[in-house]
């Protein structure tokens, strides 16, 4: 069930694109390591990256949001902006997050209709994962 108000409809008529008005479309990534990120991404959340440099680019799972893994220093924790995935199983990709060298930084919790977590990736970033209540309520790993 959508979050009403929030989530408004895409039509399965567009193609996929980062060219809509007011959308976050683009990201850099701050890491140490940005093959590494890269891998993380890719193996957790589905992201397509393209390794044609010291810094790869990336499309997130859905086509709207694209961008790199800068090498620099990610924000100090509890700064910064905070990016939410919406995952379809928060277990699964709870499980993926420590499977490929991240952390569990918030166990998940429900937020109105959702289920909320936060996790580090390899590189020390934070940021935030979501579902619908009832997809993947299992706990989580380390919970």
């Amino acid at each position: 069930m959508p979050v009403r108000g929030i989530i408004r409809p895409v039509s399965d008529e567009r193609p996929p694109s980062v060219f809509r008005d007011g959308g976050a479309s683009y990201l850099h990534i701050p890491c140490h390591e940005p093959a590494r990120a890269a891998d993380f991404y890719e193996a957790v959340f589905g992201w397509s990256p393209r390794r044609d440099g010291d810094q790869p680019a990336f499309a997130d799972a859905t086509g709207h949001v694209i961008g790199h893994f800068m090498r620099g220093e990610p924000a100090p924790g509890g700064t910064g902006v905070l990016p939410y995935i919406y995952v379809d199983d928060l277990t699964t990709a709870l499980r993926r997050v420590e499977e490929n060298g991240g952390a569990l930084a918030e166990a998940p919790r429900p937020e109105g209709t959702l289920r909320v977590a936060r996790i580090h990736d390899p590189e020390g970033n934070t940021v935030g994962v979501w579902t619908q209540a009832g997809a993947g309520d299992a706990p989580a790993p380390g919970a």
